[in-house]
């Protein structure tokens, strides 16, 4: 239902090295950039950038804030012009930090009749609801 459930972001490598630039400092020319590990959640907790300068790392929220993805839950597609990475797709899931309760999916369980108790505890197994006045 949500139209930010899935997503597809597809840059040149240009425009990625220039985003990637604000975050991690003398790159060089991009060669290439790859997710190097993921969390518990399949989320990039690691990427690494390889540039003519060497190799470097962005780490936690920084992939998602430098690479202006609305979520680090991706995988990336890379097309290629001969041997060199001509754009990169990113595709998605999500537009959130992975650790809270669908807007979307909230609202159609209202919607369906649930009420806010049920809801919280969809996505929050395990919890009690008590008041706190």
């Amino acid at each position: 239902m949500s139209p930010h459930t899935l997503w597809n972001v597809t840059l040149s490598p240009s425009a990625v090295q220039s985003r990637l630039s604000r975050y991690v400092r003398g790159i060089g020319t991009l060669y290439d950039v790859n997710v190097k590990r993921r969390g518990y959640s399949r989320r990039a907790i690691e990427l690494e950038i390889i540039g003519s300068n060497g190799t470097k790392t962005l780490t936690g929220g920084k992939i998602r804030s430098a690479l202006r993805l609305k979520e680090q839950l991706f995988v990336t597609n890379k097309r290629y012009s001969g041997s060199t990475v001509a754009s990169y797709t990113f595709t998605g899931r999500g537009w959130g930090h992975g650790v809270g309760m669908c807007q979307y999916g909230a609202y159609g369980m209202a919607k369906m009749g649930l009420k806010y108790d049920e809801i919280l505890k969809h996505y929050y197994s395990g919890i009690e609801l008590s008041k706190a006045y």
